[in-house]
């Protein structure tokens, strides 16, 4: 692997990208959408959000948080790769997150 630059050091891409594997992977068409779970809210920490975003960027694709259980589940969409913290937005309704993705039911 290639040495690449994060924050001005260089590192190996390997040893950060092969260290974090989203829970699932869902597919339409081109689109492909990178699901991490959690079981609760208090499980979304700042190091799961890095990460996320680490996996958002390096493979080029959408990433979803989904936390909670049952009927008490909230979906964070991390926005397209390379996006800004504030373009990160929660959904408590999976029909709405649906919508803001152009998912058809």
């Amino acid at each position: 692997f290639l040495p690449t630059v994060i924050d001005g050091v260089e590192e190996r891409a390997r040893v950060r990208s092969s260290s974090y594997t989203c829970d699932f992977v869902a597919c339409r068409g081109a689109l492909r959408l990178c699901i991490e779970s959690k079981p609760c809210i208090d499980h979304v920490t700042s190091v799961a959000l890095e990460k996320c975003r680490q996996l958002r960027d390096k493979t080029l694709s959408r990433v979803l948080i989904m936390a909670g259980t049952g009927d008490d589940v909230r979906w964070l969409d991390m926005g397209p790769p390379r996006a800004r913290k504030a373009e990160e937005r929660w959904f408590d309704d999976v029909s709405e997150l649906r919508a803001h993705l152009g998912i058809a039911a």
